[in-house]
């Protein structure tokens, strides 16, 4: 992460500043002993940011400097990243592929070296968002059921997660105190949290949260 990166950073993302919902970042599986064999995914951590939109998720294109610095924030230095906002329900394509496992393939099949590189950190590997939208936006795979029990609608906004992927080499992220929003206001990040495999419901439970705080009375209009 380059000086250049984090100044940009700290004069347009963070330059909309508000309350964060009263919800911990969180890593559901805890400590682990970090992985060496980058090559593989299960050495790597599936991340995402909580997020809200004002857009058409499908039309948001969060640049590579304004994604950068936002993972530095929270002391991501080395990430396989993008600037799509997906909407929880399809996070999983038709093929049960998720948008972690299609990130980290995308690299693994065009510069499988690369991922070596990034497991001892620092850098970043960009996946475009228009390849991210192309993948996933168009199926839900989720038990209708499952969906129906947990409330994310929110008045002219849609809940967003923002993947990103993290090797697991033992670094720490850093808890975001305070949400941040872009500058143009169409986004606004509230937290981070890791994606577990074996309960990918808790992905729903962490936007129902968000949803219920800023229905009781957090405003997204500064």
């Amino acid at each position: 992460m380059t000086k250049r990166f984090a100044l940009l950073f700290a004069a347009m993302f963070l330059a909309c500043i508000g309350n964060a919902a009263d919800v911990k970042n969180a890593n559901p599986q805890g400590e682990r002993a970090p992985a060496t064999n980058f090559a593989s995914a299960t050495a790597w951590k599936w991340m995402y940011f909580v997020a809200v939109t004002n857009k058409k998720p499908s039309d948001i294109d969060l640049s590579q400097e304004l994604m950068s610095g936002l993972l530095s924030s929270v002391n991501a230095r080395s990430a396989i990243y993008t600037g799509a906002a997906i909407e929880p329900q399809y996070l999983i394509n038709a093929k049960g592929t998720t948008a972690w496992i299609a990130m980290f393939a995308s690299i693994a099949m065009t510069n499988k070296s690369l991922l070596t590189s990034l497991g001892k950190g620092p850098g970043y590997a960009w996946v475009a968002p228009a390849w991210m939208n192309q993948a996933f936006g168009n199926h839900v795979n989720w038990p209708q059921k499952m969906l129906r029990s947990h409330d994310l609608e929110l008045k002219g906004y849609k809940m967003v997660a923002i993947p990103f992927v993290v090797p697991d080499n033992g670094a720490a992220l850093k808890n975001m105190l305070q949400s941040a929003k872009a500058p143009d206001g169409s986004v606004e990040v509230f937290g981070f949290h890791e994606f577990d495999e074996s309960n990918p419901e808790a992905l729903l439970v962490e936007h129902e949260k968000i949803a219920a705080f800023i229905k009781g009375g957090r405003s997204l209009k500064r």
